[in-house]
């Protein structure tokens, strides 16, 4: 398990991205199921070429209770199957608690979002 940082020995390392945006990625699919984050070293992307590459990585940080819950949402959002949602819920129908074939892709059931003709995840159209 990853040092906690010495101001709180609460936290542990969940993941160290290579840019901001995977980071980013990260801490919201963390979010999406209701575990809090913090990203670590924002600042140090601009610092690219000047640091050694492993001091440039971008960290997202947990409670130490959610470690390893965290550790499977990572993997599961950065190797997923295309095919299948990785985190979230599916929208459901109130009536039946099924979703509703309207309001998910039809290729890979990730939610529609209203307005488009494209699907966020797999860029299939509808």
């Amino acid at each position: 398990m990853q040092n906690a940082p010495p101001n709180d020995t609460n936290l542990r390392r969940a993941h160290a991205a290579w840019s901001l945006f995977e980071a980013r990625l990260v801490a919201e699919a963390l979010h999406s199921e209701n575990i809090d984050s913090t990203i670590r070293n924002e600042r140090l992307v601009g610092s690219i070429g000047l640091l050694p590459a492993g001091e440039v990585k971008v960290e997202v940080w947990v409670h130490k209770d959610d470690i390893e819950r965290a550790e499977d949402i990572v993997h599961n959002v950065l190797y997923s199957d295309a095919r299948k949602p990785v985190v979230g819920r599916q929208p459901t129908d109130t009536a039946s608690g099924a979703a509703t074939t309207s309001d998910v892709c039809p290729a890979c059931g990730a939610p529609k979002e209203p307005g488009f003709d494209t699907c966020w995840k797999c860029c299939a159209t509808f």
